[in-house]
């Protein structure tokens, strides 16, 4: 015969297990630190890639190099810019009068320097929640896969600082599936992009789908 009170408790123990590992997991992680961490190994974790794996990154620099092609600018600051690795091209691809990028990780900014080559390139270490730039200081500022590391508390706070330094253009590039719920990872996130944009006051002016579940979204500063 089943002991349902027996089951129930049980039960109530499985959950209020996994709601406390949950817990556990959102107190632990801490994004900062996490990219702090990463940014010491990440350029040799990207060069050991075979040519196989590198072909997703590979393809989406071309798409998102294409839609740059489209605007018009000048100046440009890409925050999260890594080892650099975009960076370049657009250093290579475009006469500007001033081209930026910050990261997080002084690790990554430091290899990005090596990387890129070029001094006129301004490399900085910075915080997507407080850009030292100020308002409207660049024609357009970018982002390659960031935002999807912002925790949704902070997502708003992001955005706004993006838009805060934009003169005209904001352009994303960015993990997005509409019904998707919950984490991608531990130290991933969805967000619906369009809405929270309209939610502070500017709208997607166009967004392109790309390979991978990845949007390119477009956004001109009213």
């Amino acid at each position: 015969m089943v002991d349902w009170m027996k089951l129930l408790n049980n039960i109530r123990k499985y959950r209020n297990a996994i709601a406390k590992r949950t817990i556990r997991k959102i107190i632990k992680f801490n994004p900062e630190k996490y990219w702090t961490k990463r940014g010491k190994v990440y350029y040799n974790w990207y060069n050991g890639l075979s040519e196989m794996e590198k072909r997703g990154y590979l393809a989406n620099e071309k798409l998102l190099l294409g839609a740059l092609k489209t605007l018009e600018f000048k100046s440009i600051l890409e925050v999260g810019c890594g080892f650099g690795r975009i960076l370049k091209l657009v250093n290579n691809n475009f006469e500007l009068e001033k081209i930026v990028g910050i990261d997080l990780s002084n690790d990554q900014i430091e290899n990005a320097k090596n990387y890129i080559g070029d001094k006129k390139v301004e490399l900085h270490q910075g915080s997507i929640y407080k850009l030292d730039f100020p308002d409207r200081s660049f024609d357009l500022v970018f982002t390659s896969e960031v935002l999807m590391h912002v925790p949704p508390d902070k997502i708003r706070e992001a955005m706004k600082e993006l838009l805060r330094v934009s003169k005209r253009h904001v352009l994303n590039m960015e993990f997005f599936k509409k019904d998707f719920k919950g984490n991608l990872a531990e130290h991933n996130w969805t967000h619906d992009y369009p809405r929270i944009y309209k939610e502070i006051g500017h709208n997607v002016k166009k967004s392109v789908k790309i390979e991978d579940d990845q949007t390119i979204f477009l956004v001109e500063k009213n």
